[in-house]
């Protein structure tokens, strides 16, 4: 099944609450984890952002903005990932075109 450019945004978003609520090491369902994490956080963007022909400024900051996240909580600085990870989510990703 192929999904819609709204479904991959909307399936990336719950990624990032995910690692808002969750990430590095608070995952509650076995197998559940922050390279797991993080690897479907990487192909979800990589899919979104191949439908965005509009959005290109906003595009550049998330990816900025992820590599940031993503350095955060590989060094175990939770409270900057989740801060980061929130300036994300409130982009309102499942907007940009």
């Amino acid at each position: 099944m192929k999904l819609t450019k709204a479904e991959k945004l909307d399936y990336f978003v719950c990624s990032i609450t995910g690692a808002i609520t969750s990430a590095p090491d608070n995952y509650y369902l076995e197998g559940d984890d922050w390279p797991s994490n993080k690897r479907e956080l990487l192909d979800q963007w990589a899919a979104a952002k191949q439908t965005l022909k509009k959005s290109t400024e906003q595009v550049a900051i998330v990816d900025q903005l992820l590599t940031s996240m993503i350095l955060a909580f590989d060094e175990n600085r939770k409270e900057d990932g989740r801060t980061i990870a929130w300036q994300i989510y409130n982009m309102k990703v499942e907007r940009f075109r």
